[in-house]
């Protein structure tokens, strides 16, 4: 029979503890299981750009600037993900680029 998980805790712990995080990260990344050391935000889209996944892209807005923003992470060859338009600015009303003291002629 086999344990179930929670009775399996105490030894992936102890385990787990007999070396460093990066250690384990590089012997799994050998092993060809994706894995890396994340302690924030930053450093998930840096191990994503390390694994050359272009974790982020760039959308042109109407004023002529641009905004990068994270990408789909799934990869699908017959029908990828498309980026249509940027999304709107924080205090820009209703999904459009008009100024929020412009008023709305929605």
């Amino acid at each position: 029979m086999v344990p179930p998980p929670s009775a399996l805790a105490p030894l992936r712990v102890e385990l787990l503890a007999t070396r460093p995080a990066a250690e384990w990260a590089t012997a799994c990344m050998a092993a060809g299981a994706p894995a890396g050391v994340l302690d924030d935000v930053a450093g998930a889209f840096q191990s994503a750009t390390d694994l050359g996944l272009e974790p982020v892209g760039t959308l042109p807005r109407p004023d002529g600037s641009t905004v990068r923003l994270p990408r789909n992470p799934i990869r699908l060859s017959a029908t990828p993900p498309t980026y249509r338009c940027a999304p709107p600015r924080l205090g820009y009303p209703h999904g459009h680029d008009s100024k929020p003291d412009e008023g709305d002629s929605r």
